[in-house]
């Protein structure tokens, strides 16, 4: 049984860092807030990992729509779609370097999409709320 016992600790620390996933500390931050307030979602982004957050606050489409995440970058170049969100829940994911690279500077926007998200690969519905992202460290600095 000690042997065992020994086993099994050095198991759960090796495996535990596994079991809990991906650490997440945010370098810029997005926090999108419709006109009228009914939708609020917040957005991380972390370049360890390339890891992107959202956090749906308040708000939900109506049936048969999904909300649509999208990045335009600083140079102002057609929206890149990060993909229809949930909104009953926190997701983490990781994005390709090449958005990773429009973050920066860049704007984060959510739009009203058709179930399924955008058909032709650009925002069709309304765009219901945008932010700039800006650095997590500078804010917290003042």
């Amino acid at each position: 049984f000690p042997a065992f016992a020994v086993v099994a600790v050095v198991a759960f620390f090796v495996f535990s860092p596994m079991l809990r996933g991906p650490a997440f500390d945010p370098t810029l931050h997005a926090t999108l807030i419709s006109e009228d307030g009914a939708v609020h979602i917040e957005a991380g982004y972390s370049p360890d990992g390339n890891l992107f957050k959202v956090i749906p606050e308040q708000g939900a489409p109506v049936t048969g729509r999904n909300f649509e995440l999208w990045v335009i970058g600083a140079s102002g170049d057609a929206p890149v779609s990060l993909g229809v969100i949930p909104v009953d829940r926190e997701s983490l994911f990781e994005i390709t370097p090449e958005i990773a690279a429009l973050i920066d500077g860049g704007t984060l926007a959510v739009s009203d999409e058709p179930e399924g998200g955008s058909p032709t690969g650009a925002p069709t519905g309304a765009i219901l709320a945008t932010d700039e992202f800006f650095d997590v460290d500078l804010f917290q600095a003042n």
